[in-house]
């Protein structure tokens, strides 16, 4: 999992970011003057923010997963190939 560290970064900073600023903004006495048809956007636009980023995160450890398998099938198909080569050689010299 040390591939994945920086990802793993990302996604604590973000969550610890995004809750707190809700609690920053659970806490503090804003005043929105009247305009109270904004209110749900303060919380609205950082939560998407935050998924985008949790998902985005995930894909980028799904992508480098997958080119780390398959680099190790290709050494281990190419590690077969060279085994099979030797196999046919010992057995026609018998």
């Amino acid at each position: 999992m040390e591939r994945y560290k920086k990802y793993r970064t990302i996604q604590k900073a973000s969550y610890i970011v995004f809750f707190l600023y809700l609690l920053i903004l659970a806490l503090s006495n804003f005043s929105f003057n009247g305009n109270v048809e904004y209110i749900p956007y303060f919380i609205i636009i950082p939560f998407v923010v935050y998924c985008i980023t949790m998902i985005t995160t995930e894909i980028l450890i799904y992508k480098e997963r997958e080119a780390f398998f398959d680099t190790k099938q290709s050494q281990l198909s190419k590690t077969n190939l060279r085994n099979d080569r030797i196999d046919t050689s010992t057995l026609s010299k018998i």
